[in-house]
């Protein structure tokens, strides 16, 4: 037993305390990073650190849109490629933005760019799978993602429930 707390928000400001640390030293691992190897980069008001090659020149990325991305993600600090959609034959991830559907590092960092963007995403863990097993099979990993923005679209909207199709009913 490290500490006896009085009382719940006793309990949820240290945790808050012990998060800010940890949130800290992974920025701080990504920002040595970039440091070191001399690259260039914005860091979003979320923690998400972007790298623009180009900025693209069609409809921006932002809440709501259907994007459609090439990538490819590699492991922090080595460099090792985990997982790409970047070569012949392979089709783009598409996903709408702000629905909470892909990693949050993507969801802010990729509203930096326009519909032909092009860059790099340096994701602090807590942007990406936070304490959850990444694609290291570890907790806590912060990752590289190397994106271009294909397209950039209004989402499909959403049918109403009373029009969804519902299942047919079982013959006896």
């Amino acid at each position: 037993v490290l500490d006896v707390f009085d009382n719940e928000d006793a309990v949820q400001k240290d945790r808050t305390v012990e998060v800010d640390k940890l949130h800290a030293k992974q920025s701080k691992e990504i920002e040595n990073y970039l440091a070191k190897n001399n690259i260039q980069a914005t860091k979003t008001e979320k923690g998400t650190y972007v790298k623009i090659d180009n900025p693209g020149d069609g409809p921006a990325v932002d809440s709501g849109k259907l994007v459609s991305v090439i990538y490819t993600g590699k492991l922090f600090p080595s460099g090792k490629i985990f997982e790409s959609n970047d070569s012949q034959g392979k089709e783009p991830i598409k996903f709408v933005v702000g629905k909470r559907t892909i990693i949050p590092g993507w969801d802010d960092g990729l509203r930096l760019f326009k519909k032909g963007g092009k860059g790099t995403l340096y994701l602090p863990a807590f942007m990406a799978y936070d304490a959850d097993p990444g694609p290291g099979r570890t907790q806590y990993e912060n990752l590289i993602f190397e994106v271009q923005v294909v397209d950039v679209a209004d989402a499909p909207a959403a049918r109403p429930d009373s029009l969804r199709k519902m299942p047919a009913p079982r013959r006896k």
